[in-house]
């Protein structure tokens, strides 16, 4: 169980270093080229931090996953394991904001938040919680404030956070919205769908569609 916590320590930590510095240039590349275009911020149209992912959403849905783990390792663990555990956590938060990768981060604080209860309601844990959960979930709010500060550093960029609570408004939302309406219309005609390959990055890179 720690080396699961040290590789994601280790992976989101390199994410946050490209974060701050930047990708590499065949990292850039590679990244420029996965996933259609998923890659580059609809907003200002600059490249998403991948870290060692091809694309920004791999990293975030890693980061959503490792975070709740970890934090349950660091819960669990004692000394230096508690220790590095906390500190991989806290890896994962940030690499999920660096992600710019919206849906993933929800999950991410809905494993936290489960994490927590299921810490304070467990008899495998007696005696009084109620003070780390505590310390837990401002340690979690800080950590969630600096990586919204680093990553929201324009009014755009801190509305699709915002949107997130009134996805009315965000223009991401709207057009899934169109084109589930356009599905929906088109399922009496082809219920059984186009054909394999006819959605997607296929169908963007090499479809008759």
């Amino acid at each position: 169980r720690l080396g699961v916590v040290l590789v994601s320590a280790l992976v989101c930590a390199y994410a946050v270093l490209r974060w701050v510095i930047g990708p590499a240039g065949a990292e850039s590349e590679l990244a420029m080229i996965s996933g259609g275009g998923i890659n580059v911020d609809p907003v200002d149209k600059s490249l998403r931090t991948v870290g060692s992912f091809q694309t920004a959403h791999t990293l975030a849905l890693w980061a959503g996953l490792m975070a709740p783990l970890c934090a349950a390792y660091a819960l669990w663990g004692r000394g230096s394991r508690r220790l590095i555990a906390a500190a991989a956590t806290a890896l994962c938060v940030l690499a999920a904001f660096a992600s710019e990768a919206r849906g993933p981060l929800g999950g991410l604080v809905v494993g936290l938040v489960v994490v927590l209860a299921l810490y304070q309601v467990s008899r495998a844990f007696p005696g009084f919680k109620l003070a780390a959960v505590g310390a837990g979930v401002a340690a979690l709010l800080c950590i969630g404030g600096a990586g919204l500060a680093l990553s929201a550093t324009s009014p755009e960029r801190l509305e699709r956070y915002t949107n997130i609570l009134d996805p009315g408004d965000d223009p991401t939302y709207a057009q899934r919205v169109r084109k589930w309406d356009a599905v929906w219309g088109d399922v009496e005609k082809h219920p059984f769908g186009q054909g394999l390959g006819s959605g997607g990055q296929a169908q963007t890179q090499a479809g008759r569609f």
